[in-house]
This record gives C-alpha cells, sequence and structure tokens, in this order.
C-alpha cells in the first residue's frame, strides 16, 4: 500500500504509451476545487482513509491468518500510497499526455470535452452512463489495464441501449423508450450521488413495489411515469417541491441537474 512508486510509474507509462501506439490520443481531466456541496462526502472520504489506515496498522504487520490476510486486501483498496497522485502527473508529463483541471469539479468539463471532440469516456463513474454522449462511455472495469487496446468484447457504452435495457424490464415495459429517457437523468440523480443521498429522498419513491430484487434506477423511473404519470424533468420538481424535502436536498438535486 505504499512506495512502489517506480512500478506505478512504469504502468501508468505503459498503459498510455499502448493507447498512442494505437492512434489514441488521451485528455486526462482532474478534479478542480469540489463544489460546496461535495463536502460532506470529501470528508467521508477521508474519514474512511483514516479509518483504514488504523486497521492496515494492525492486519498489515506479518499477520498470517487468512482473516488477517483478507482484511489487508480489503483495506489497501481504500488507500493511496502518499504520493501516488504526484507520480501520476510526472508519468503524464513525461508521457506527453495532455491534462486539463477546470476550476471546479471535472465531472461537467469531462462531459463538455466528450460533446467537443466527439470521442468516448474512460472513467470508472458510472454517473456518465446516463448522459447523453455522442462517443458513449468506457468503463475502467471492461479493459485490461497492461493491453487496454486488445479487448474481444465490446465494451462502449451508449446512453440508448442503457435506456432499451430498462424499458424492457417488468416495470418500465409499457412505457416508451422516449419518456423513460427524457427522465433518466433525474432517476440517477435521485437514486444517490455526491450531491443528493438516497436515504433523502427515498421514501418519495418507495410506493412502487416490486417482486424481487429491482435495481433502483428502475424503481425511480417507474415511480415517476405510473405513480406520478409525467415524462418531464420539470414536471417531476414540481412534485417534488411538494414532498416537503428539505430545502437543502432540493437544491442538490437541482445543482446534480
Amino acid at each position: 500500500c505504499g512506495g512502489q512508486y517506480a512500478d506505478f510509474y512504469n504502468c501508468v507509462c505503459n498503459f498510455f504509451q499502448e493507447l498512442n501506439e494505437h492512434g489514441v490520443h488521451p485528455l486526462v481531466v482532474f478534479d478542480g476545487v469540489g463544489a460546496v456541496q461535495k463536502n460532506d462526502t470529501i470528508l467521508r472520504r477521508h474519514a474512511v482513509s483514516v479509518k483504514a489506515a488504523k486497521k492496515l496498522s494492525k492486519f498489515g504487520t506479518g499477520q498470517n491468518s487468512d482473516e488477517g490476510d483478507s482484511e489487508d486486501r480489503h483495506i489497501r483498496k481504500e488507500l493511496s500510497p502518499l504520493w501516488t497522485k504526484l507520480v501520476l502527473i510526472e508519468a503524464l508529463i513525461d508521457c506527453d499526455v495532455a491534462v486539463v483541471r477546470p476550476d471546479g469539479e471535472a465531472d461537467d468539463a469531462i462531459a463538455a470535452l466528450a460533446r467537443h471532440y466527439r470521442c468516448p469516456i474512460l472513467t470508472n463513474d458510472s454517473d456518465f452512463f446516463v448522459c447523453d454522449l455522442p462517443g458513449g462511455v468506457v468503463h475502467f472495469s471492461k479493459i485490461d489495464p497492461k493491453h487496454p487496446c486488445t479487448s474481444s468484447s465490446p465494451i462502449l457504452f451508449r446512453r440508448k441501449l442503457f435506456v432499451s435495457a430498462l424499458q424492457k424490464t417488468r416495470l418500465l415495459q409499457r412505457h416508451t423508450c422516449a419518456s423513460i429517457e427524457s427522465l433518466v437523468e433525474l432517476a440517477a440523480t435521485l437514486c444517490g450521488n455526491d450531491f443528493v443521498k438516497q436515504e433523502q429522498v427515498k421514501h418519495v419513491y418507495e410506493q412502487v413495489q416490486s417482486v424481487g430484487y429491482t435495481h433502483p434506477i428502475t424503481q425511480v423511473l417507474a415511480w415517476m411515469l405510473g405513480h406520478l404519470r409525467v415524462s418531464s424533468t420539470e414536471a417531476v420538481m414540481v412534485k417534488l417541491s411538494q414532498e416537503h424535502l428539505p430545502e437543502r436536498v432540493y437544491r442538490g438535486i437541482q445543482h446534480s441537474l
């Protein structure tokens, strides 16, 4: 969980060099100053890191039990070596990779750049799945970091495919793809993100009952299209304003959208 900076540097360089060899010209976008609405999220992530570091000091000291090894591996996923970001930046500079750092959060800049260049986004943030991006989205979990350009399976994700899959579910099969697509971004927001916590709004769509496990986004869409019988974000926001949501939560939904 710390110290192997040369190995990390080489992995980053190899990754971007292979992209370049296959004609892929990446543009890396870092976060700028975080929005005030994300302060709670940022503090929570720091708290998780501190807790993981404390646990690592217990399990990472030569303990050989299976339980200790398993816990050790789990904790390491929550931590990065102290100078990881600096080494990453150095590798990007040495590989001559273009880097952008907007004044605020990276998400808006990433989406705007992707629309401008009509290129896909490589990310592990599922929020981009509901964005209408001409180049689509590639999730990090779908590629091999050592050989990012040699995948034999389709890995490009587009919103229309996502909407089509949702429309085939039991709760949404009587609604059109167009009506689902018009609300999918709001539905994703109500499922919870950095600005809106799911527990803050879950009570407003819990009226939709399902058999077995149903993905929250399907349940939210069924609530909007079936229970509220509306098919526009503006109409749903009016309904939400009547649900006695705390002003902070309502502003968080608006900010996320």
